[in-house]
């Protein structure tokens, strides 16, 4: 009895003992409920900015990082990381977002285009959460992407290299690898092939399979090890040396095979057979072991369409269309396909000299595929047909029509990508027409509207080709070229703007 008395006794302070020993984590529910309801208000308006980033006002974007801020500014890093009222458990919960947090913040600067505060932000991740190495390589890679925009780009190889050397190329498992990491040595190489230092790129290549193989020999037979072989091939392909690119596919395929869908190593080595090579016959033999190898895959779509397009630049038009109706009739969810295999259809047509049945199929795939790449290229298509024809009247009616319809598709949503591509041929048509004027009203609103296309280049260096060749005005073009240069330093179109400045220079003096 008195054992019972003393037990009964103690339990209070057992109970006392065990609340104490809670607060902890009591304390800790109510700063992630605070903390993730800070978060959550900070987030909607973060992912506002995501769906229409073009239209957002720099007020926006301030707002937007200042309900970020405000979380760290109440919840610095360094209180959560010093010993405290926190669980381990529960530290590591709060850390996570107020690290995303602060990554949000450094992101935004991205997006607006201030690299510069956006870099200093990714360094302040880096140092602030050296433990989170999720959050440091993807700070460590935006860093690198940072100085690379900014035309330094000796300090954004080094960045990368960082990258390689400090972290590794997973973050859990070989079977979930970092696939940014993976892909920047090959990057880094074909980023000096852009620019024209073809030596440079050729060491980096070879730095980049030394790299590559590196990882492959350390995590064998692994998704990593996988990735990686990919983009061991992916440096054979930017130095153009097929033959090395297919035997490493080869390779690729000998260990990592799948035998319940054709292989991507395979389709990849038949298309460089039929593109690159140019043997069409063992392209062809490929393709066809393939669909005798899995029928009922539903790979088989771009099977049949290359097997099509091969039929095609033969001349054999039965047997293409023959496999165009295939990928249109047995894959009807293969809606990129589809369009692909209307397209040739159409040229098919076209080729046969059966113009009437070839426009219908054209507009069979504005109907049907009206989001596709193919749809915007047919009303291109047709007026190019009746311009080179000589079809004046036809031409000028296509003309007009194109016009309407690549208006369409911007007015759809001026933001997207398809707009992009929607203004890029309206500027193609009134060069089609010889119309200048136009030409250069539709090229400024391109420049202006999407400044973040790779076309920008391009649209400079054509405003400044017709104001020399076909408007004859050197002072306006000299401008323009002089404007492409000071805004892309580097890369082919300023190399060829600076051999036109220094030829106008004479001629405007």
């Amino acid at each position: 009895m008195l054992r019972v008395l003393r037990a009964r006794k103690f339990l209070p302070f057992l109970a006392l003992l065990f609340l104490f020993s809670r607060c902890s984590d009591v304390q800790g529910i109510k700063e992630r409920y605070l903390i993730e309801k800070m978060f959550y208000r900070a987030n909607k308006l973060y992912q506002n900015i995501q769906i229409t980033p073009r239209s957002i006002s720099p007020a926006s974007y301030q707002q937007v990082r200042e309900s970020f801020r405000q979380i760290l500014v109440k919840y610095p890093v360094a209180s959560l990381q010093a010993e405290g009222h926190f669980s381990e458990e529960m530290r590591r919960e709060l850390l996570v977002l107020i690290g995303t947090s602060q990554m949000n913040v450094a992101d935004l600067f991205f997006q607006e285009g201030q690299i510069d505060s956006a870099i200093v932000e990714y360094q302040k991740v880096i140092a602030d959460y050296a433990g989170n190495r999720a959050l440091g390589s993807r700070a460590q890679y935006y860093i690198a992407l940072g100085y690379q925009s900014l035309g330094r780009w000796e300090d954004a190889v080094s960045g990368f290299e960082v990258l390689l050397q400090d972290y590794t190329p997973f973050v859990e498992t070989p079977e979930q690898p970092d696939v940014n990491i993976l892909q920047v040595p090959a990057s880094i190489a074909q980023a000096y092939r852009l620019r024209g230092e073809q030596a440079e790129a050729d060491r980096y290549y070879e730095k980049a399979r030394e790299y590559l193989w590196g990882v492959v020999r350390k995590w064998p037979h692994t998704f990593t090890a996988q990735f990686a072989q990919n983009q061991i091939v992916a440096t054979y392909l930017g130095q153009e040396r097929w033959q090395e690119a297919i035997a490493n596919l080869e390779t690729l395929l000998a260990v990592h095979s799948d035998s319940l869908e054709p292989s991507e190593a395979s389709l990849t080595i038949a298309a460089l057979y039929e593109e690159k090579l140019h043997e069409s016959s063992k392209a062809m033999e490929i393709y066809s072991s393939v669909v005798k190898e899995y029928p009922d895959s539903k790979r088989l779509s771009r099977v049949h369409l290359a097997m099509g397009n091969i039929h095609l630049q033969r001349g054999e038009l039965t047997k293409s269309r023959e496999e165009f109706n295939r990928v249109i009739i047995d894959f009807p969810e293969d809606a990129a396909a589809g369009a692909r295999a209307q397209y040739s259809i159409a040229l098919a047509c076209e080729m046969e000299g059966e113009w009437d049945k070839a426009l219908n199929e054209f507009r069979w795939i504005m109907e049907n595929y009206p989001d596709s790449p193919e749809a915007f290229q047919v009303p291109d298509h047709i007026l190019e047909h009746y311009l080179q024809f000589s079809e004046e009247e036809l031409a000028a009616s296509a003309y007009t029509q194109a016009l309407k319809d690549y208006a369409k598709f911007i007015a759809k949503d001026p933001n997207s990508a398809q707009a992009v591509l929607g203004q890029w041929y309206i500027t193609r048509c009134h060069i089609r027409m010889e119309k200048w004027s136009e030409a250069l009203a539709a090229l400024e609103t391109f420049v202006v509207n999407y400044p973040q296309s790779p076309q920008v280049q391009l649209a400079l260096l054509r405003i400044g080709e017709i104001y020399e060749i076909n408007q004859n005005q050197p002072a306006e073009a000299l401008g323009a070229y002089q404007r492409l240069v000071e805004k892309f330093p580097r890369g082919q179109p300023s190399q060829i703007a600076l051999q036109r400045i220094e030829i106008l220079k004479q001629k405007v003096e």
